[in-house]
């Protein structure tokens, strides 16, 4: 039966063809190695003027200096030009006692003369070598072409350019190919080399799994998934290596890599796709574009965008009932109502009810709750002063969102908020590819209180437990009966711990609640969110990538989107999700 190897195999027989007439080309043209004579052919001459001395006139060349040894060498009076006269030399002969002066005199002035018409010499010969390298340039860029020509892969359409529209992870939107990043060096050729190594080592794509990957060396992914399943190309390489070394051109990428694993997601913005990294026969767990669904500020537009498509049938998607609604700060007319919404009298006295009604978040950039703020009294006063109490609206552009809080979260049974942490796998854009997969629950380890001004209380992010876990072990201290490992055990939850949980307190009706309406639930939120911002996306079948989603539960069991991310934290902060974690990556590749 047929098989694709067949068809590489194939393809490495058609593909000799090409290269046996590339060779013949190249073997036409002047070697490199003749370039040298230029610089050789002068060396007696250099040897020559090796022993002067400091007080020796040194001519430094520039860009005009061919002109000015030109003019200098036409008016100097050579030691011959007087022998020829010699009436005139007789002359102009000094006294006795002053002939030793002027001899050294003109020796010094002999030895410039010979020096200059050296520098002039060399200037050329520098000009033509300057030509040479040109000339060369050019016909490597022809090289390039033929190699790239002969190229299957290419030829077969695998390479489509990474536009311009697809670089939205920051806002400038543009690559940075000269900036340094990784010690990696940027080789022009590099997938060339790595397409001709695979066509001729087929296995390599089939059967080995060869990563880059930049997790730290001792991390869950590193250590407990990669290099067990596979081969880490680039033990070097880390999130967390020696600055000296990340900002330099250090590193060839190895070309029998088939996978970029990256917990960054800018690798793209620093090496370019089809060229520096990330060939036709290598995958990449970042797509381009995907900052429309993983910027705070962006999921407004693409929420905002997809909601208009369906105004005429809200039963099919209705945003207010899927995203806390938002004003978008950095438009001057959502910054206009939003002043005047917090300034009216309507938002005093929802206030007196629910001291907590936004919170504000910077729409790039910032992660584990650093960007978010809690839009108390203090927050409130610090954005009237930012933006004049609506004044700036239109001159204060920084990126920031007024999103709606919601203000009746489910809570667990010691009165602890949570959400949802659950992933997404695009596996493909071309197809378009989406898988789910179960996540967990992320339990706030701080009593709820809506009154309260410490974000720790409202936010739910794993990160800002940190404290409470030093201070359980350092003190000996429990917590609401439980010590540090219990504490680590306690802040994840299974969803099946859930739905036993609200079973059990009669919340739910159904021991089915979790397959019946949670899990079902998911499902539609991915549909909406993949149709929502999968038209940004680069549309190439050898990028792919995880995203973490975050939802939320109020008290009537409403599901609310929160935000996505796109590169989501892969730690275990206890046995079960060190397990879990290392079950999930192990069955993505």
């Amino acid at each position: 039966m047929f098989q694709i190897k067949h068809l590489f195999f194939a393809l490495l027989a058609i593909n000799s063809i090409f290269v046996l007439v590339f060779f013949l080309n190249v073997q036409t043209q002047e070697p490199l190695a003749t370039n040298t004579k230029a610089f050789v052919k002068n060396d007696k001459l250099a040897q020559k003027f090796r022993g002067h001395s400091d007080d020796d006139d040194d001519v430094e060349p520039s860009d005009d200096s061919d002109e000015k040894v030109v003019k200098h060498v036409t008016h100097h009076k050579s030691p011959k030009k007087h022998a020829s006269h010699p009436k005139k030399a007789v002359k102009h002969v000094k006294p006795a006692k002053h002939t030793k002066t002027v001899k050294k005199h003109e020796e010094k002035e002999e030895k410039k003369d010979e020096h200059l018409k050296y520098i002039a010499d060399l200037k050329k010969q520098l000009d033509k070598a300057n030509k040479r390298v040109a000339s060369l340039v050019e016909k490597g860029e022809k090289v390039q072409h033929v190699l790239r020509g002969s190229n299957p892969f290419f030829l077969l359409g695998a390479y489509p350019t990474v536009e311009k529209k697809y670089f939205n992870s920051y806002p400038d939107g543009r690559p940075y190919y000269s900036r340094y990043n990784y010690g990696v060096i940027n080789d022009n050729d590099y997938c060339e080399v790595v397409d001709f190594y695979n066509l001729a080592h087929p296995e390599n794509m089939f059967e080995q799994m060869n990563f880059f990957t930049d997790y730290a060396k001792n991390g869950l992914v590193r250590r407990d998934v990669i290099k067990k399943i596979g081969s880490d190309k680039m033990n070097e390489v880390s999130k967390y290596m020696d600055k000296k070394d990340f900002n330099s051109a250090k590193y060839h990428l190895n070309p029998t890599i088939t996978n970029y694993f990256t917990k960054r997601v800018d690798i793209h913005i620093y090496h370019m796709i089809g060229k520096h990294f990330n060939c036709a026969t290598q995958m990449y767990n970042h797509i381009p574009g995907h900052g429309v669904l993983k910027r705070k500020d962006l999921i407004v537009n693409s929420v905002d965008t997809y909601a208009r498509r369906f105004k005429p049938a809200p039963e099919c998607f209705n945003k207010r009932k899927f995203f806390p609604f938002s004003y978008r700060l950095y438009l001057k007319d959502e910054c206009k109502a939003f002043f005047k919404e917090i300034n009216s009298k309507e938002y005093q006295a929802k206030l007196k009810k629910e001291p907590i009604q936004y919170v504000i978040k910077l729409g790039y950039g910032a992660h584990r709750a650093m960007g978010v703020f809690i839009f108390d009294e203090n927050e409130t006063r610090n954005m009237k002063k930012i933006y004049d109490n609506g004044r700036k609206c239109g001159i204060e552009t920084r990126s920031r969102i007024a999103q709606t809080y919601i203000t009746n979260p489910l809570l667990l049974d010691f009165n602890n908020k949570f959400d949802f942490r659950v992933y997404m796998l695009v596996a493909s854009t071309n197809p378009l590819m989406v898988y789910y997969h179960d996540g967990f629950l992320r339990v706030s380890l701080h009593t709820y209180d809506k009154h309260s001004h410490d974000k720790s209380v409202h936010l739910t992010n794993t990160h800002l437990s940190k404290e409470i876990f030093a201070d359980a072990k350092d003190h000996n201290k429990t917590i609401n009966g439980m010590n540090e490992m219990e504490l680590r055990e306690y802040q994840m939850w299974t969803f099946e711990d859930l739905a036993d949980y609200l079973y059990e307190s009669g919340k739910v009706k159904s021991k089915n609640w979790l397959n019946s309406y949670l899990r079902p639930t998911f499902y539609e939120a991915f549909i909406h969110t993949v149709r929502m911002s999968a038209h940004a996306f680069w549309n190439q079948s050898n990028v792919y990538e995880m995203f973490g989603l975050d939802f939320m539960l109020d008290d009537e069991l409403n599901l609310w989107f929160i935000e996505c991310n796109s590169s989501p934290q892969l730690i275990g902060t206890n046995d079960y999700k060190t397990q879990f974690l290392i079950k999930m990556l192990t069955d993505l590749f």
